[in-house]
C-alpha cells in the first residue's frame, strides 16, 4: 500500500482487452492502422476515443504487427491486445496477440 502511495498519480497499468477485429482503417491523417473491436473498447489513458484503436506506423516491428491485425481480420480470430498511452488523440497499441 505504501508503494502505490508513492506512485506519481499520472502513472497508468497497460490494460488488456480481446476481441474480433470489426474494421480495419488506414486514414490519411493517421500515422498508423486504426482498428475496431467487436466489444467494448476502454480509454484506460483517457485519450478521449472509445471507437478506435490506433498501432502507430512507428511501433517496432509495425509491418509485422500490421501483418498480424490483417491476418486476424480475414480469418475472423479473436486477438489480444495491450492498450497504453496515446497516439494521435486514440488509445495506442502496445502489444498484439493472435
Amino acid at each position: 500500500l505504501l508503494f502505490l502511495m508513492l506512485l506519481p498519480a499520472g502513472v497508468s497499468a497497460d490494460t488488456g482487452v480481446a476481441g474480433k477485429i470489426n474494421l480495419l482503417q488506414n486514414y490519411e491523417t493517421h500515422a498508423g492502422f486504426l482498428v475496431r473491436l467487436d466489444v467494448t473498447m476502454p480509454d484506460p489513458d483517457g485519450c478521449g476515443r472509445t471507437d478506435w484503436y490506433i498501432l502507430p506506423d512507428t511501433a517496432n516491428p509495425a509491418a509485422l504487427s500490421q501483418s498480424m491485425l490483417l491476418t486476424a481480420r480475414s480469418t475472423g480470430s479473436q486477438i489480444s491486445l495491450i492498450i497504453s498511452g496515446c497516439f494521435q488523440g486514440l488509445p495506442r497499441i502496445l502489444h498484439i496477440t493472435m
